[in-house]
């Protein structure tokens, strides 16, 4: 810097914006997720809510006084301005204190906001107001005595906050700042903080603290008991059979109308709307409501009998030890192998039939031997028929979700870095997983997929299922093709959703969430469905309902459902036809067969009563504690290895066969794409809360922006009030960003199945869906301002282009919070590293600090790059390019010069603007298409 006072200023307002602005972004989530922790821990009696309270106090002043301590350490070495040592620690205060008020405004938005989004919506009229009330791009003694502006500038914690930094950084004997050769004093003076000492400044923001602080309290206790979902007490024996000689007596009256009688039994025996009771799924066909059955839902079995429909034999698969440090050498050859891997996806060698076993137990011990991994599945074999509904049984940590992610094809390479020999030693329909999932014959719905994330809560179980159907299958009623209306008939009878079509997926109970989870993954009937537990969470009854959905598919579509389960209930384990048992450690298989076969096992444990659950007894018969491996486990196995040794060789020799799943008319890019833009836009205009902030917040920033700026008159005036509104546009779309990780769930599960094609899609949807919106508000905002402040008063023609620039400047901010959310883990690291770019963009963009005044090292790159700098810059010019001498004698291109803002014209200006936009949306592209390709990405 050139250490002038109005550099000294630029920084320490820079350094307080960013205290007050930081922690917003960054902890907003872990509010949200802190609020939804003192709801469930009141109701469990650990911590009341003022607990929560008080310690989240502690931590925004702990955090408060190391973060500020760290920036006084940077900032005033490097401004190398003389200082004294007790106005540096009140100006630590201060400057914590304002750090601990930014971070409880966060707090109090995220407590009192039903949604993440809607949060981050109104986080930025908190930035506005730390900007525009800190002092600095509005001078105290510019605004008129007896505006109300001029005394909510006065008392703002940000003003506080800056004098005191100031004063600081000013507060050495003998140093001289301006260019008139005033010193120090002269300088508070021109910033109008002289007029508050430390102690006052540190009382106030004291009071500003402990002011939100106490809403923030009031908040939560709101927030706390209007959402306590206490679950109902548990029904006794006695009641429970009283609610159901109820609820069979309401169904008797409606003896002809099945669906009726099914919301009875629910309405009686779930009052607590988790979880279900009814009959079986194979009973719910009967839709005419006189006992007849719609043909269409008497679906053929698409997937005609296949004994070897899924074998698997030798089956071993590794991941990373932790304990594990490679080095140069391990480290390159895994990563050649992986990218090997993920360039041949899916290619199976060509090996003869009686060599097939052979090769896929070398290529087991191959996989083991690399370095540093640990066996997840060793030895795993076994053979599948068509139409099996199969439960995958063990311990946790057993590797149930491994083994669906190899027969996936989703175990090689990648995020999740499974190495294994699935290619080699699995065959679905006599194809590799790989190239089973991509020809849309094998479907995998992930572990940890959370209803509500993964549902759209603003569409309807029609709606979802419709755009799912359109998504997944094109030339729906084209060479005998079903409907649209007929498939999605279908799918809703199947899941027992017909009486819920017209519900919102937000309102589903969690068994009626899984249940549509189920009938989105089998739209297309694939050949294969993996589930990796489906019936995590849910009620007993819940539970049985999701598995008796899972059976109806497998026996009336031919479909091999796998499904990772813990131990399921003895009602729920009659569903499933076999059963898949794997021993803890990686120990490989315990049992594989028919569930017949299993029962045998047990020997005579299997009169031990009624109350005893076979799934229980199986494992702890095929699994004992002890850790020894018994007989009978052995010699399962061992005919699995035989048999699937058997069938590998017959897979192998017979080829590929497309499973009829895998030739069901896909839709094209354009179609889907369609499907997504329509699906994102409706999305859009539903979210009425996000919309009434959004619309609230322009209108409200943009009456803010005309009293404090409405008799501005001078040109540097003027170009601070573009640059502050345009600033607060850039980065107003914020709320975007919770969108994007709300829909994270969604984008991965129909990613997995539809693959790149939707990638395309959904980052389109991205760009265009919010376009309306953006272009609504921001007309609005910037009209207002137009309208109200001195700005585009030397010509009408300025007006449209300045217009323009307020709308690219808020899409170019879109644009960046979309390319970080989809970048970003989680939302943390995505509002931090947000506030960065931001901050950096702002930083250069040529008027906070004046891009000549910059470091050659930064001069000459950082504000080329620099997207906000582009189009302020074209605003700028086109402000006051052609404007005579204001008052203070400087005219637009004196200005322009003084700004660095020659040598181009406002149309270039904007064509670079918009150039850097079409980047950020080219990487945006190129980072959801990579996940897209990566088939474990999940």
């Amino acid at each position: 810097f050139d250490k002038g006072c109005y550099d000294v200023a630029s920084a320490v307002f820079f350094a307080y914006t960013y205290q007050a602005v930081a922690q917003g972004p960054r902890s907003m989530p872990e509010y949200f997720q802190g609020k939804a922790e003192a709801a469930r821990e009141r109701r469990a009696g650990a911590l009341s809510p003022d607990q929560h309270w008080a310690a989240a106090g502690a931590a925004q002043l702990f955090g408060a006084i190391i973060w500020s301590g760290l920036l006084l350490a940077l900032l005033f070495p490097l401004l190398d301005v003389s200082f004294h040592w007790a106005a540096l620690a009140a100006a630590w205060a201060a400057l914590a204190l304002g750090h601990a008020v930014g971070a409880s405004v966060a707090e109090l938005l995220a407590v009192m906001c039903p949604s993440l989004p809607v949060a981050f919506s109104l986080y930025p009229v908190h930035v506005l107001c730390a900007n525009g009330l800190g002092g600095f791009l509005r001078r105290l003694d510019a605004i008129p005595m007896q505006s109300p502006m001029h005394y909510a500038v006065k008392g703002y914690f940000g003003r506080l906050s800056f004098s005191a930094l100031l004063r600081a950084a000013l507060s050495g004997d003998g140093a001289v700042f301006d260019d008139d050769g005033g010193g120090s004093t002269s300088c508070l003076r021109y910033w109008s903080a002289d007029d508050v000492t430390y102690g006052e400044a540190l009382l106030l923001l004291l009071v500003w603290w402990a002011a939100i602080r106490s809403f923030s309290l009031i908040a939560l206790y709101s927030s706390v008991f209007a959402n306590d979902t206490s679950p109902p007490e548990q029904l006794s024996s006695e009641a429970f059979r009283a609610a159901l000689d109820k609820a069979l007596d309401k169904s008797a009256a409606h003896s002809q109308d099945p669906e009726a009688r099914e919301q009875d039994l629910d309405s009686e025996l779930r009052p607590d709307g988790v979880g279900s009771v009814g009959t079986s799924t194979s009973d719910k066909f009967d839709v005419g409501g006189d006992g007849s059955s719609a043909p269409l839902l008497r679906a053929e079995r698409r997937h005609p009998d296949h004994d070897d429909a899924v074998v698997v034999h030798e089956l071993c698969v590794t991941a990373p030890d932790v304990s594990f440090q490679p080095g140069f050498t391990d480290s390159w050859r895994r990563s050649m192998a992986e990218a090997t891997n993920l360039i041949c996806s899916g290619d199976a060698p060509t090996i003869s039939a009686a060599d097939a076993a052979t090769h896929a137990k070398n290529s087991a011990a191959d996989v083991k031997a690399v370095p540093g991994r640990r066996v997840l599945l060793d030895g795993v074999s076994f053979v599948l028929p068509s139409g099996a509904c199969v439960a995958v049984l063990g311990a946790s940590g057993c590797g149930k979700s491994s083994l669906l992610r190899a027969l996936a094809g989703q175990a090689q390479g990648g995020d999740y870095s499974l190495g294994s020999n699935a290619d080699d030693a699995v065959r679905v329909f006599g194809g590799t997983p790989a190239r089973s999932a991509q020809a849309g014959a094998v479907v995998h719905v992930p572990q940890g997929t959370d209803d509500d994330a993964a549902l759209l809560p603003t569409l309807t179980v029609r709606e979802a299922l419709s755009m799912g159907v359109r998504l997944r299958i094109g030339s729906l009623g084209a060479r005998g093709n079903t409907s649209l209306a007929d498939r999605v008939d279908e799918a809703l009878a199947r899941s027992s959703l017909t009486a819920r079509a017209d519900a919102k997926c937000g309102v589903l109970s969690g068994g009626e969430a899984r249940r549509l989870l189920v009938a989105l993954a089998t739209l297309t009937r694939p050949a294969v469905l993996l589930l990796d537990e489906p019936t995590s969470g849910l009620s007993s009854a819940g539970a049985l309902r999701v598995i008796e959905q899972m059976q109806d598919v497998a026996r009336t579509s031919g479909t091999v459902v796998i499904a990772a389960v813990h131990t399921p209930s003895a009602s729920a384990f009659e569903c499933f036809t076999h059963v898949v048992m794997l021993r803890p450690g990686g120990g490989g298989i315990a049992f594989a067969g028919p569930r017949a076969s299993a029962l045998d096992l047990m020997g005579d444990r299997s009169s031990n009563g009624a109350d005893e659950n076979p799934a229980e007894t199986i494992i702890s018969v095929l699994t004992p504690a002890d850790g020894s491996v018994p007989p009978a486990s052995t010699a399962s196995a061992s005919d699995a290895y035989e048999t699937s040794a058997r069938a590998l060789a017959r897979a192998v020799s017979n080829g590929t066969e497309q499973p009829p799943s895998a030739l069901e008319p896909r839709p094209g890019l354009v179609a889907i794409a369609a499907v997504v833009i329509g699906r994102k836009l409706l999305l859009v205009l539903r979210d009425y809360r996000t919309l009434g902030s959004q619309t609230a917040r322009a209108v409200l920033s943009a009456l803010f922006f005309a009293a404090l700026y409405a008799d501005a008159s001078s040109t540097y005036e003027r170009i601070a009030l573009l640059f502050f509104s345009m600033q607060f546009v850039f980065t107003s779309n914020i709320q975007e960003m919770g969108v994007v990780f709300a829909e994270r769930a969604q984008f991965r599960r129909e990613r997995s199945e539809i693959g790149t094609p939707y990638a395309v899609g959904y980052w389109a949807s991205l760009i265009v869906a919010p376009f309306p919106v953006i272009l609504v508000t921001t007309a609005i905002y910037a009209s207002i301002i137009l309208a109200l402040t001195p700005l585009s008063d030397n010509g009408s023609s300025n007006y449209p282009f300045a217009l323009v620039c307020y709308v690219v400047s808020s899409w170019s901010g879109l644009g960046c919070v979309q390319l970080i959310g989809v970048s970003s883990p989680n939302p943390g690291v995505a509002g931090t590293a947000f506030l960065v770019v931001s901050i950096s963009m702002v930083f250069f963009a040529g008027f906070a600090v004046v891009l000549s005044t910059l470091p050659v090292w930064w001069r000459h790159w950082a504000p080329a790059i620099d997207l906000f700098r582009w189009v302020f810059e074209a605003a700028v010019i086109n402000e006051i390019g052609d404007e005579d001498e204001d008052d203070a004698g400087y005219d637009g291109e004196t200005a322009l010069e003084f700004y660095s803002f020659t040598g181009v014209t406002k149309l270039r200006s904007l064509a670079y603007s918009t150039s850097y936009l079409a980047l950020v949306w080219l990487l945006m592209l190129l980072m959801l298409v990579s996940q897209a390709n990566r088939r474990n990405a999940l």
